[in-house]
């Protein structure tokens, strides 16, 4: 479900002229041969070596959430704690998978987790909904609802690449949205 996702995350921001590398294009991790305790670690340190090694200026990762009770559902992003881009970007995917996949009363959260600890650029965990919620199952399996997540972090990925460059522009000096000139 994940990587269908992804994909089709990727397919959009490319639309946009935004580069993207996918830390796997198939259902299979990072490594190799590695004894199964160690196996998630490795993974999760290969993809933030991947992700510091590429020259990316954001990173969001794509995982989808269970729980022992079926009653819990809704999308929710995380970040690490501390990290203010990183929030920043968190809350407006958060934001965005609210308003396009319907209510959604969670927040974006800080996390101490791996793969946002490791990587040198604004990072994003993104739980796309409860596999353990029999409804919201469904609907991840569903390629058209597959697509409307995608557009929600899309959006949420514009929001926070616009109004980093506003930023950055506005600490140069510079009005948002005009180039320099004559």
């Amino acid at each position: 479900i994940t990587l269908a996702i992804a994909i089709k995350l990727e397919q959009l921001l490319r639309r946009a002229a935004v580069f993207t590398l996918l830390t796997r294009t198939g259902d299979h991790d990072l490594v190799q041969g590695e004894p199964a305790a160690h196996r998630q670690r490795e993974d999760l340190q290969r993809r933030a070596a991947l992700v510091n090694g590429s020259g990316a200026h954001v990173f969001v990762s794509l995982h989808a959430n269970s729980f022992p009770s079926p009653v819990w559902s809704g999308a929710q992003v995380f970040y690490l704690d501390g990290e203010e881009p990183s929030r920043r970007l968190a809350e407006a995917i958060q934001q965005s998978l609210a308003a396009k996949l319907g209510p959604n009363r969670r927040q974006a959260r800080p996390a101490d987790l791996l793969v946002l600890r490791d990587v040198e650029v604004p990072a994003a965990l993104v739980e796309v909904g409860f596999l353990s919620n029999p409804e919201e199952e469904r609907r991840l399996q569903d390629p058209e609802y597959q697509w409307r997540v995608a557009e929600a972090i899309a959006e949420g990925i514009f929001a926070f690449l616009t109004a980093q460059y506003a930023e950055e522009q506005t600490s140069r000096g510079r009005p948002a949205g005009r180039r320099g000139g004559l």
